[in-house]
């Protein structure tokens, strides 16, 4: 019973990477929820990467990104990239302790490189190696 419970417990999380149309950089990235935020990335560490499908920039493009996370420890940050883990990085966030695993906070950053039109987005994570840096809720584009 267990491993029919884990194989469909497996079987939602893809459906739901699926349904967000997102790739991660491993397996020990993983979804988890809670009643105030719903689902969110936890687990993340040094190195890790989120890929978002087919994102519609616009004809003018963003002047900002945020996007809302919890760190315990150091945080670390995030750079945000065109079309792959070494496109053009078109925006970092720095990512600051918030007190806790669940403590959100929105951070912001200015897009310092035009982009328009549909690109794949890549969020790579980078932080001291080995620690958890932090977990990631949602982005957005301005």
């Amino acid at each position: 019973l267990q491993e029919k419970s884990a194989q469909a417990e497996n079987e939602l999380w893809d459906a739901v990477r699926e349904a967000l149309d997102m790739e991660m950089s491993t397996v020990e990235d993983i979804l988890e929820s809670n009643d105030k935020t719903g689902v969110y990335v936890s687990d993340i560490h040094n190195g890790d990467w989120i890929k978002v499908r087919n994102v519609d920039l616009g004809k003018t493009g963003p002047r900002k990104v945020s996007a809302s996370l919890a760190s315990a420890l150091r945080g670390g940050s995030i750079d945000v990239c065109l079309d792959s883990i070494g496109g053009p990085v078109i925006a970092t966030m720095d990512i600051a302790h918030t007190g806790g695993w669940e403590d959100w906070k929105l951070f912001e950053a200015p897009v310092k490189e035009a982009a328009t039109g549909v690109h794949d987005i890549y969020f790579v994570f980078k932080g001291r190696k080995g620690p958890k840096l932090f977990n990631f809720d949602y982005w957005s584009f301005e």
